[in-house]
Order: structure tokens, then C-alpha cells, then sequence
């Protein structure tokens, strides 16, 4: 075998085409960075491959220029750019390698790191204006209308739908397809795409026998006829798609079956085992979270089935009746409309709009972690009061209550072992205790708690703790921050409280986070503004249950037990569509305002309608033989409205700064409880949204061998034609 670098790299793009099977796409691209490579290194011997020529190699290649568009400012090759070149160079290697010739070893090369693509997402609504953008009266519309129906249809590629022969059987509604790797699979044509394929091929009037082809004028007749095919290629497709987009007026990059929702890595998950944040769910094996079942208004588990996440700086914060929610403005949430529960992006919510929170989740994961209450409850003080300090080898908690110095005395003598020491506080005019323990030091070291109280966080330990450890800590961090009287409780961290926020929604206690801006004087005389965030509980049913739950040493005030507390139910525009109907009933509106004891039902039309209420308008409806789907979807939020509390919008506000966010894709239930809030389950397909399961999708789009995940799931083409047939285009 010949040793010359130029002969070898031919060689290797033979095996490359005929051994390995790639495309001729593939062995063109290899050809063109191997051609790079040799033509600046200027090596033609094997040997002379070492590792500085590939450094100075990357170093000039990391210097080029990019090809930009018109009008642009130059740029530098892109990483994942730079990567193919190194891909196509290690396979060479592995080549050389293989051939016994000596050369670098292709483990030497290693590849730049590179960010995660940045998705963009396309709405329902986007997609419908994309589809429908094309101008039908002509050839080319109905082509570009026949292509983009077929493309989210099957969820091709690109590359093959380009290959597609115009001779397709549109009597079946499937097809073979050839994809990556020279691999069959079988997708599904919809009834859309095979009517607007068959308006396309109807109008044709050449004899190319690809299905997609140019659409060509009399200035360029000439020049297609000197052409052997007028096939479009996938550059041709890409710019035909852009340009629909643009013309739709969607600004994202549109793809065939992307969407994406990404959460805050800080994002609160309730999963079944405990609260998880969205990183650590992402980095975890835990695959159960908690669902909420939109038939039948129970909590279930759902199961993760697909984790991604990635940078972003498009990030939102959205406030919503005491709670609050940071993700991308593509994230989905549930609302109302005339159709009933939907789901609708934050970016396309306004202030005022309502969406769907969790109540309660009366769920208890039933496990201890060892520490014990009285562990928990020292903990809870000491996050909210104390000061950790290794120089001082101890904890110091400062408090104006002599008997809550006292109290946790005493239980920090049974925790270890020896008693603290009670002294006065002269600066603050209030009492000291002074814990003198490195192990209990180290130890709270180690749950996480910092010096500085503005970034202090609940101990993700107790997140997966048992209720009475929970309710113990609460009670501590109440001694320290609560108030006297009214239930609240204070904190310069926000995070912290959204951290308690969340644990008493699994003690079926509802609170309300609010921001207060003030003014505050130092010591030294000097103002300066001051952020500091209260959560409060607010309702007779609330405070009872944090009286019963909570037992701390503060007095507590709770509201009259008998003001009627009725959560309002967000229906007015189903009571706008269904108003017309019950005038055409002699006496029905009366009737309803009589029983229900209202003075004007049109009102309602414009504010929400209160649980008691609507179930006394639905029972005098039914009373009356009214069918119609309106009342089924009104008793519908009735019957979730024991698991629902409907938020209202305050503030929807964009969050400067480069993050992460996380992708969830979870089966059956398609939600799960992200801070409060229900969030519509995160996945890229159209299918899968609805509710196809994951290797279903996968087999459709050519992301795993067919034949192995049929041995694997047990699933035939005849169940994925099912699927697909079922669960396409359910959303629009």
C-alpha cells in the first residue's frame, strides 16, 4: 500500500463509501476537510501527523474566517465547524490505524467543547400560519404547501425528503424512507399531507421523476434543461422554509418537529421521593414526579422519560398571585378559554390572565433521613437567626425572647450531648446562645447553610424528609422569622422562601409570597434601599392548618372561621360563548339568578365565578335538560378545582444573564409541578405532546434502528400507523 498521505486519503474515502456504506454527501465533506488539512500542513508522509501539526492546524483553522451573509460583520469558523474537520481527521487516523501504517493515534485528537444548540420553538399557532402561507393558485405554492404539510406530516429529514420519488403510493398512508446510515423506517402520511401532495402532482406537467422539483420560468427553462434532474436539494428546502416563516411572521428558527419549554435550574420539582430542583432532577436517577390527572382531578405519578438541558440568556419571571415562576417565555402553562383547559406559552400570557397552581399536594414520602425533629427544629432556628462561625469554632443565635433562648437550649443540649451557654446581648439588647460544637458546625456546614442570610436556602436533605420532620423545621425558622400575631414570615432571600413555600404545599398549607422595597438606617446613620420578601398565610383554612401543623412558641392570629372562602373558577369566557344559548330559553337566565340569589348574570361574563356558585348554576342548567358541551367543560373545572388554584397574572418580567435550563419530557399525564405552578409537559414532537410514547416517536423520526426497538417495545408498524393516526395534529 502506498505511504503517500494524498493516495491514502483516496483510498480511505473508497472504504469510507463502499465498506463503511456512507453517503456520497459524507465522502464530498471528508474529501474537502482532509483536502484542507493536507494543503496546509503541506505533510504528505503519515508520520509527519503529529500532535503540533494538528495544534497549528486547529490554532489557524480557529483563525478563519466564516461565510457570513451580506452586510454582516465577519466572523471566525464556529467550534462545532472547526469539529468536523477533527472528526473527518480521526477517522482518517482510525484508517491509517487499521492499515498498520504509523501515524498519530486517532485517540489524540480531541474535540473542542461546544454549547448545546439553542432550540427556538414554534407554537401551534405559528405552525398553522406556516402551513397555510403558501399561495395555492399557483404551481409552486401548491409544491411548497404539498412539502411543508409532508415534512410535518412524517417528521423526515430534510435530506430525505429531497429523495423522495414522485411515484410514491398516496393510496397507503405510509412509506419507506432511507435515512442516515443507509437505515429503513417507515413513517406516516396524514390526510392533510396526501391532499395536498396529490393537488401538487395533479398540476404537474414535466416528467422528473422527483417529487419535489424546481419550479422553473422561461428565463431559467434553458438552464434546467441542461440539467439531468430538477430535484430540489436540501439548501433549495431550507431557504423555502425560512422564507415562509418570515413571510408568517415567526422570527424563530423554524424546524419540522422541534419545540422546546426549559425550566430555571432552581426551578422547584416535586417528584415522588421528595423536592427536587430542576438541575438536580436532570442530574439524578429519579424518574417519578407528580402529575395531576386533567380527567379525573387526582395527583399521579408521571414518569421522566427524557432529560436535555442548555444555555440560554432568554429568561423570564412571571408572578402570579403570591407565587413565582423563572423559564425561557417559551415554557407552558394551562389556562382557560372557551375550549377549557389549554395550554399557552408565557410569552403569550399577559398580566391579568389566569393559570393553573397546585392547591396542596397531600403527598407524604414517608422517609426520615436519621436527623430526627428536634434535629430539624434546632436546624430551623439556626437558619433563620444564627451565625455560623469556624473562628469561634460554634453557633451564636441572637433572639429578644428569653424563653426561645431557652427552648433551644435545651434542645441543643439533648442534640449534643453538653450544654450551651445563655448570655446577654448588649448591642442588640437581647439574648445569646452560644452552641460550642464543631461536629454540629461541620455538619450544617454541609446541609448548605452559608454565612450570609440573603443567599441561605432550606437544606435539600429535608426536602426528602418525612411531614413531622418538615413541620419541625418550619416551626424553628417560625421562632426565628415568623411574626407574632398575623402568620408570616420574613426573609431577605428569596429563594429561601420559595423553598418554605413549597414545603407547605406538601403540609396542604397555601401561602403568598410578596416583595417589599424599603428603606432601611444603618447603624452608622446612613439610609440605603432594601429588599425583603414575606410570605404570608392568608385564609382561615391555611392558618388553621399551619396552628395544627406548626407548633411554634409565637402567638399566632387566625381569621374568623366564618368568612366564607370560596376560590374563584376563571370561566367567563365559556359563560360568554354559552350566554347567547340561554336566552334563546325563555326564563332561563331569571331562573339562574333566582336559585343562585344574583342580581345580574352578565356580569359574570367579565369576573369569575366562585366554585359554590357555579356548581349552583350547572345544577339548575342540567335541572332544565340544557345539553351542550360548554356545561360539560364548566363541570370539568369544577370537579379539578379541589386540586387547582387558579393564579392570577401580576407581573411578567424578562431576566438578564446567561443560565441554564432544563427539558422534562414526562409520560402518560403530560404535566408536572414546577414552584407552585402546573407545567405543561416539556418534549420536542407533535406526537409526543399528545400523547405517543417515546420509542414510538423515535421510530418515526429515525432516531434508533427500527428493527431492535421492535424487539424491545414489542411495537409493529401496524400499532405505530395507530399512533400516529390518534395523536397527530390532536392539539389544533
Amino acid at each position: 500500500m502506498s505511504q503517500n498521505l494524498f493516495s491514502l486519503k483516496t483510498e480511505f474515502l473508497q472504504y469510507t463509501e463502499i465498506e463503511k456504506g456512507r453517503s456520497l454527501n459524507t465522502v464530498r465533506n471528508y474529501d474537502r476537510y482532509l483536502s484542507r488539512f493536507l494543503d496546509y500542513t503541506k505533510i504528505k508522509d503519515p508520520k509527519g501527523i503529529t500532535d503540533n501539526v494538528v495544534r497549528d492546524f486547529r490554532i489557524w483553522l480557529n483563525r478563519q474566517e466564516a461565510r457570513n451573509e451580506k452586510g454582516l460583520a465577519p466572523t471566525t469558523l464556529k467550534k462545532r465547524t472547526q469539529n468536523y474537520y477533527l472528526i473527518a481527521l480521526r477517522a482518517f487516523l482510525k484508517y491509517l490505524a487499521r492499515q498498520s501504517i504509523t501515524s498519530l493515534s486517532p485517540d489524540r485528537i480531541e474535540l473542542a467543547k461546544v454549547p448545546e444548540r439553542s432550540l427556538d420553538l414554534i407554537t401551534i399557532e405559528e405552525l398553522v400560519r406556516l402551513l397555510n402561507a403558501p399561495d395555492t393558485s399557483n404551481l409552486k405554492g401548491l409544491r411548497d404547501k404539498a412539502m411543508l404539510e409532508l415534512l410535518f406530516s412524517t417528521g423526515l429529514r430534510v435530506s430525505e425528503l429531497c429523495a423522495l420519488p414522485r411515484d410514491i403510493n398516496l393510496k397507503l398512508d405510509e412509506m419507506s424512507v432511507r435515512g442516515k446510515g443507509e437505515k429503513v423506517r417507515v413513517v406516516f402520511i396524514s390526510d392533510d399531507a396526501r391532499n395536498a401532495v396529490q393537488k401538487y402532482l395533479d398540476k404537474r406537467d414535466d416528467m422528473d421523476d422527483a417529487l419535489f422539483v424546481q419550479i422553473t420560468g422561461k428565463k431559467n427553462e434553458k438552464m434546467a434543461q441542461k440539467k439531468d434532474s430538477l430535484r430540489l436539494d436540501r439548501r433549495t428546502v431550507e431557504r423555502i422554509v425560512k422564507q415562509y416563516a418570515i413571510n408568517s411572521g415567526i422570527s424563530k428558527k423554524v424546524t419540522p418537529h422541534v419545540i422546546r419549554h426549559c425550566l430555571h435550574s432552581d426551578t422547584r420539582i416535586i417528584t415522588s421521593s421528595g423536592i427536587f430542583s430542576a438541575n438536580k432532577l436532570n442530574n439524578s436517577k429519579q424518574s417519578m414526579v407528580m402529575s395531576l390527572d386533567l380527567n379525573n382531578g387526582q395527583i399521579m405519578k408521571g414518569k421522566v422519560i427524557a432529560k436535555k438541558k442548555h444555555s440560554t440568556e432568554n429568561l423570564s419571571s412571571m408572578w402570579a398571585d403570591g407565587r413565582e415562576i423563572i423559564a425561557t417565555p417559551y415554557h407552558t402553562f394551562f389556562t382557560v378559554n372557551t375550549n377549557g383547559i389549554v395550554e399557552r406559552q408565557m410569552q403569550d400570557l399577559s398580566v391579568g390572565d389566569y393559570v393553573a397552581g397546585i392547591k396542596h399536594v397531600d403527598f407524604s414520602f414517608n422517609k426520615k433521613d436519621g436527623e430526627g425533629k428536634d434535629f430539624w427544629r434546632l436546624t430551623g432556628y439556626i437558619l433563620g437567626d444564627g451565625t455560623l462561625s469556624e473562628r469561634r469554632r460554634g453557633i451564636i443565635i441572637n433572639d429578644k425572647d428569653i424563653k426561645h433562648i431557652q427552648y433551644y437550649a435545651n434542645l441543643a443540649e439533648k442534640i449534643i450531648g453538653r450544654k450551651p451557654i445563655i448570655g446577654p446581648n448588649k448591642e442588640s439588647k437581647s439574648h445569646s446562645l452560644y452552641i460550642y460544637d464543631v461536629k454540629l458546625l461541620r455538619k450544617l456546614r454541609k446541609l448548605g447553610i452559608t454565612q450570609y442570610s440573603k443567599y441561605r436556602r432550606v437544606p435539600e436533605s429535608l426536602f426528602k424528609a418525612s411531614k413531622e420532620e418538615i413541620s419541625a423545621f418550619l416551626a424553628g425558622y417560625y421562632d426565628a422569622e415568623g411574626n407574632n400575631g398575623t402568620i408570616k414570615v420574613f426573609s431577605t432571600s428569596k429563594d429561601l422562601l420559595k423553598d418554605v413555600q413549597s414545603l407547605f404545599l406538601i403540609l396542604n398549607i397555601d401561602s403568598i409570597l410578596l416583595k417589599r422595597d424599603r428603606k432601611v438606617k444603618l447603624p452608622q446613620g446612613k439610609i440605603i434601599d432594601n429588599t425583603i420578601y414575606v410570605l404570608h398565610i392568608t385564609t382561615f383554612k391555611n392558618q388553621r392548618n399551619f396552628k395544627s401543623l406548626i407548633q411554634t412558641l409565637k402567638q399566632k392570629t387566625i381569621l374568623n372561621p366564618e368568612i366564607i372562602e370560596d376560590e374563584k373558577i376563571p370561566c367567563q369566557q365559556i359563560l360568554r360563548k354559552l350566554y347567547p344559548i340561554l336566552l334563546q330559553n325563555k326564563g332561563l337566565v331569571y331562573e339562574i339568578q333566582n336559585k343562585c340569589n344574583i342580581k345580574n348574570l352578565t356580569r359574570y361574563k367579565n369576573i369569575c365565578l366562585s366554585a359554590n356558585l357555579l356548581m349552583k348554576i350547572i345544577t339548575v342548567l342540567r335541572g332544565n335538560g340544557l345539553k351542550d358541551g360548554s356545561i360539560d367543560i364548566l363541570e370539568n373545572l369544577l370537579k379539578l378545582n379541589s386540586h387547582i388554584r387558579w393564579l392570577k397574572i401580576k407581573k411578567i418580567e424578562n431576566i438578564k444573564g446567561k443560565t441554564e435550563v432544563f427539558d422534562f419530557t414526562i409520560n402518560k399525564y403530560s404535566n408536572f409541578i414546577t414552584d407552585g405552578f402546573i407545567s405543561h409537559n416539556s418534549f420536542a414532537t407533535d406526537l409526543l405532546r399528545n400523547g405517543a410514547d417515546l420509542r414510538s416517536v423515535q421510530m418515526l423520526l429515525g432516531h434508533a434502528n427500527i428493527n431492535t426497538t421492535q424487539i424491545y417495545t414489542h411495537v409493529t408498524d401496524t400499532e405505530l400507523k395507530k399512533i400516529h393516526k390518534k395523536f397527530h395534529r390532536k392539539s389544533e
